[in-house]
């Protein structure tokens, strides 16, 4: 009797995974929608920060996919979940890796315009003295 009810409670919370990660993989694909728009607003309004926006969204995306991967991988337990996991985790690390790098490098472009102007603008006050 208790081998049949624990058959069902695994059949039911395999289901449960199931449909879990089907939704958490829904709301990453609309995420990765939302963020593809924003960053189209901002390109066509001409504001910067479209390539931060794209690589937000897929960064927040990568995580509700890796949530529902880690649901299904606690239900199922298979190898294929494993590497399925891994490579999630791979791809989301080189993400947040190249985005930090862009960030940088937006930064340190941004510091030497400024710097560039300061310059300029002490050469010239320089010459009116």
């Amino acid at each position: 009797m208790i081998d049949v009810i624990i058959g069902y409670a695994q059949h039911y919370m395999l289901r449960f995974s199931e449909l879990f990660t089907l939704l958490l993989n829904a709301m990453s694909f609309i995420i990765i929608i939302i963020y593809t728009i924003k960053a189209t607003i901002k390109y066509v309004n001409g504001i910067g920060g479209t390539r931060e926006t794209i690589f937000s969204g897929i960064s927040i995306a990568l995580s509700y996919n890796l949530a529902g991967e880690v649901i299904k991988l606690i239900f199922g337990r298979s190898l294929i979940e494993f590497a399925t996991i891994g490579a999630i985790i791979l791809v989301k690390a080189g993400i947040t890796l190249l985005m930090r790098l862009e960030l940088k490098d937006n930064l340190q472009k941004k510091e030497n315009r400024i710097n560039k102007v300061d310059n300029i603008k002490r050469i010239l006050f320089k010459k009116n003295k």
